[in-house]
């Protein structure tokens, strides 16, 4: 029983919003009906941008800058000998008994000992620092305009789409309607 007396009442709702939006909306073509047969159509104004006067004060040239740009470098690891290695020669001489019986050969050995280095890290300049000339562009935008070149045009027409009078002024069109 809700359920139908809700649908009801939606339904009249919506038959009276349809209604009523029908005749809220605009015509096309900007018409409107006055009654007693008569249509006042109105034509748009018509408009154009228009760039405004830059003032003498910004219409110097582009401004120059010189601009440092700094230097780049890069760390560079070098190894460095503190000191040279060498090699050294021992040798053992052969041992002897009293009676001359070799009881130890010789013995020769070579001794290497490297080089005591060390890692040094040193900065070194990549690309230089250098002064570089720059151009700053002018950056003043003029303003734009919107102009009216032409005003809204009011025809007032008969239905048969015959024009019967017309206004460039709203005042005049309002005493016109206002006096029928």
């Amino acid at each position: 029983m809700r359920y139908l007396v809700f649908s009801i009442c939606v339904w009249i709702g919506l038959s009276s919003l349809q209604s009523t939006a029908f005749a809220q909306t605009p015509p096309e073509n900007n018409l409107v009906t006055l009654g007693n047969g008569m249509i006042v159509e109105t034509i748009p104004a018509k408009y154009v941008t228009i760039v405004g006067e830059t003032p003498e004060a910004f219409l110097k040239p582009n401004a120059e800058e010189w601009i440092v740009i700094p230097a780049v470098y890069e760390t560079v690891t070098e190894t460095i000998i503190l000191e040279e290695g060498f090699s050294s020669l021992k040798i053992t001489p052969a041992i002897y008994s009293n009676d001359g019986v070799l009881l130890e050969k010789a013995v020769a050995i070579v001794e290497h000992i490297p080089p005591v280095t060390r890692d040094v890290s040193v900065q070194v300049v990549k690309t230089p620092a250098k002064a570089v000339k720059r151009t700053i562009p002018n950056r003043y935008h003029p303003p734009t305009l919107r102009q009216r070149v032409k005003d809204e045009i009011y025809i007032i027409r008969d239905e048969k789409g015959v024009e019967i009078q017309r206004y460039e002024d709203p005042s005049a069109l309002v005493a016109f309607v206002n006096g029928l």
